[in-house]
Formats: C-alpha cells, sequence, structure tokens
C-alpha cells in the first residue's frame, strides 16, 4: 500500500552510501534559471515536441484553426436548428 502512495520514493540500505547511490542524478541550483538541454536523455522523436520556430507564431496559427472550428461548429449547430423548426413546424 505504501508503495502506491510513495512510488516515486526511493529507500536507501543503512550498509549503502546515499552520495554514491545518487551520484547519475544533478541538483539545480534554480529550476527556473538553469539551462535544459530539451534533447537530452530523450528520444529523438520527442525533440520536436519541444521545439518551435516561433511560439508566439504557432500559438497563433492554432488560435485561428480553432476559430476555424468553432465557426463551422456553430453554423452546422444553426444549420441543425433549423431543420428541426422546420421537421416540427410540418409536424403540426
Amino acid at each position: 500500500e505504501e508503495e502506491l502512495m510513495f512510488p516515486d520514493e526511493v529507500q536507501v540500505n543503512d550498509d549503502e552510501n546515499a552520495r554514491d547511490r545518487f551520484a547519475r542524478y544533478r541538483s539545480l541550483k534554480s529550476f527556473r534559471q538553469s539551462y535544459w538541454d530539451p534533447k537530452e536523455n530523450l528520444p529523438l522523436s520527442y525533440a520536436s515536441i519541444y521545439h518551435f520556430g516561433s511560439f508566439k507564431a504557432t500559438q497563433t496559427d492554432i488560435m485561428a484553426d480553432m476559430r476555424d472550428v468553432m465557426d463551422a461548429t456553430e453554423s452546422r449547430y444553426n444549420q441543425l436548428q433549423e431543420m428541426k423548426n422546420i421537421n416540427n413546424d410540418g409536424d403540426k
């Protein structure tokens, strides 16, 4: 049960030196200001997820696409409502 509650917790044996056990891990003085290589220890396919030529341009393009989708959805919804109204009027 404790394993499920704390899956990332690691036990260090009494006869083991924690400094040696965790020697391959590096600490950061500042998570925000430290250099981070985005491709370090990642599969090559992950590198493209991180890299944007221009984040602002990508964001603008995505938001424009989303507006187009919303407009098309709203237009289709209005068409369906009109069809429903026509069908309901014909039933009377």
